[in-house]
């Protein structure tokens, strides 16, 4: 058995969102790839935060969830910066926070998982999960299939796989908790269409070469 290793390991940190969670505590999370492995401490040891509590999920040996949880002391001077010096590499900077009144019910951010084929839309109040929302949330002027979770929508793109220009529309009527959207809100999706690894040009014997 070997145990392989990059010759340079990589960071890349990008924000999924803010959720509102049960207890009104805030948590961001970001979605983390690396290029080689590392153990969850270690990865942990990159972020610097003003948050109360680094949680880390592995999703496998090079994808992680990273939720930084405030539990109070969410603000305009809330900060998150990484840096991979730790872990031997390079790559640093700071995630851009999501920063709202929560008397509005708006849209903060919006996250394509091109893995999960999920698109997730973030908003500033917890939605009513009992509302009929038939026709408020579309894909391509048809119903989404979806889910919503806290102040979280998720609509699942599994079913568009030969289309690469998806647009997905929040109508206004979507009712939080307290308010009501006022507004529509249009999401565009460019994504590869997904094709055959290998396509055969004309009939005949064809040979793989390794080089």
């Amino acid at each position: 058995m070997y145990d392989l290793h990059t010759f340079r390991q990589l960071l890349k940190v990008e924000k999924e969102g803010v959720i509102i969670n049960s207890d009104n505590s805030i948590s961001v999370w970001l979605n983390v790839e690396l290029a080689d492995k590392v153990n969850d401490d270690d990865l942990k040891s990159c972020f610097d935060t003003d948050a109360s509590e680094i949680k880390i999920v592995r999703n496998s040996d090079n994808n992680f969830n990273v939720e930084c949880v405030y539990k109070s002391n969410y603000s305009e001077k809330s900060y998150i910066v990484y840096n991979g010096e730790n872990i031997n590499s390079s790559e640093k900077g700071e995630v851009i926070l999501d920063h709202f009144n929560p008397d509005e019910f708006t849209v903060l951010s919006s996250y394509y998982n091109r893995s999960d084929r999920e698109y997730k839309i973030f908003m500033s109040q917890k939605i009513d999960e009992l509302q009929d929302l038939t026709g408020l949330i579309t894909i391509n002027k048809k119903n989404a299939e979806y889910t919503i979770d806290k102040n979280t929508i998720v609509i699942y793109l599994g079913k568009y796989k030969t289309e690469s220009n998806i647009g997905i529309v929040l109508h206004k009527g979507i009712k939080s908790k307290v308010k009501m959207l006022e507004g529509d809100y249009t999401f565009n999706v460019v994504k590869e269409v997904e094709n055959p690894e290998v396509q055969f040009a004309m009939e005949g014997n064809y040979f793989l070469f390794k080089w």
